[in-house]
């Protein structure tokens, strides 16, 4: 009985062993696979944040050819007048 005992003490140690081996893998596939996984993220924030950047610099370019665009109309609106004015 005793022997008997010891042997299903042992049969649950080793199952228990093997349980934790598994376990253990499997934390260590996850923890691989969520540590790529953020690599890649922290990879898409870099080149969002990059676009992001990019998108505010042409932005900035726009207005300021707007404005030149501006500035460039109302001087030749002020030459057609000059020109009319003198013409009168």
């Amino acid at each position: 009985d005793l022997l008997r005992e010891i042997d299903e003490r042992k049969l649950v140690e080793e199952k228990l062993q093997i349980a934790k081996n598994t376990l253990e893998k499997r934390v260590e596939e996850r923890t691989s696979e969520l540590k790529s996984t953020n690599e890649s993220l922290q990879r898409e924030i870099e080149v969002r944040e990059q676009a992001e950047e990019e998108r505010l610099n042409l932005e900035k370019q726009l207005r300021q050819s707007q404005k030149m665009q501006a500035v460039g109309t109302l001087s030749f609106a002020n030459l057609k007048l000059t020109h009319l004015s003198y013409k009168l």
